[in-house]
């Protein structure tokens, strides 16, 4: 179709598309240069945001390091020696399911039922010896730590093994 057009026409018809492409070139470019600005600012706000925080994890440092300088003297350690003890009594009490008072059951029982048996579960050992499967876990990790008994533990399983 072209070649019917005269060369003033054909020339038109170019320039009219080098127009478009210009018009076309120079939106991209605005549209490439709001990004760029877009971007700077976000730099700049997180540089900002960055220098705040710095600046807040130093204030908290120096209140940490005046606060640890007023809690290390002697007395302030004694303290919390027996908040410590205290703390361990509350969650022995805690793990024994809050029974103050002393039971004719315990880890004695348990020990012995583990060495008759040799293998049982926590569940098992509850039902023999009339408590909560909790305290038979709790005496199980007792013997563990005093080297007379093991412990298999998996999803929904607590076995109690003779050492």
């Amino acid at each position: 179709m072209d070649i019917i057009l005269s060369k003033d026409e054909r020339i038109e018809k170019l320039d009219k598309k080098i127009k478009e492409i210009d018009t076309k070139i120079e939106r991209n470019f605005a549209r490439t240069d709001e990004s760029f600005e877009t971007f700077r600012k976000i730099i700049l706000n997180l540089q900002q945001e960055n220098a705040e925080l710095r600046s807040d994890r130093d204030f908290l440092l120096e209140k940490y390091k005046e606060f640890m300088r007023k809690f290390s003297t002697p007395g302030i350690v004694q303290v919390k020696d027996k908040i410590g003890e205290n703390v361990n009594l509350m969650k022995d009490l805690v793990l024994e399911g809050m029974d103050i008072m002393p039971e004719k059951k315990g880890a004695d029982d348990l020990f012995e039922l583990v060495l008759k048996k040799k293998k049982l579960t926590a569940k098992a050992a509850s039902r023999e010896l009339g408590v909560a499967e909790g305290k038979v876990k709790y005496w199980a990790l007792k013997l563990k730590a005093n080297g007379l008994a093991e412990i298999k533990e998996s999803p929904g399983r607590f076995e109690i093994v003779k050492k």
